[in-house]
């Protein structure tokens, strides 16, 4: 929907066979709808990327503190929790998802490709 364009406006250009059956409210959640589709749809690519690699292990010697884009809280957490794969890691309440990425970006950089590694 173009900037300064509001439902009303629509509203008022459609034909009156259709403003008799849609309620303004009706309008506004389906251009609402609309709007916010695309991101909608990212975001849920992103979430299945990351859900994808639940069972990635985190290797005993693993550590989080050489990981740079975590802050010490985020390191705290990871290093009192010890999670074995990154669906734990995904748990660890607390987390943010920025840290939850870091730590996939840094895990997946270790980790061999192969068969069963993902």
């Amino acid at each position: 929907m173009r900037q300064g364009v509001k439902a009303d406006l629509v509203y008022k250009l459609l034909p009156e066979e259709i403003r008799s059956d849609l309620k303004l409210t009706e309008l506004e959640t389906a251009l609402a709808d609309s709007l916010y589709s695309g991101y909608i749809v990212k975001q849920k690519a992103a979430t299945e990327r990351v859900n994808h690699h639940d069972a990635l292990k985190v290797p005993e010697s693993f550590r989080f503190d050489n990981i740079s884009g975590l802050s010490n809280e985020m390191v705290e957490r990871l290093e009192r929790a010890r999670p074995r794969n990154f669906g734990q890691v995904r748990t660890i309440a607390g987390l943010t998802p920025a840290a939850i990425s870091t730590v996939l970006v840094h895990l997946t950089a270790q980790t061999p490709s192969g068969p069963g590694q993902n």
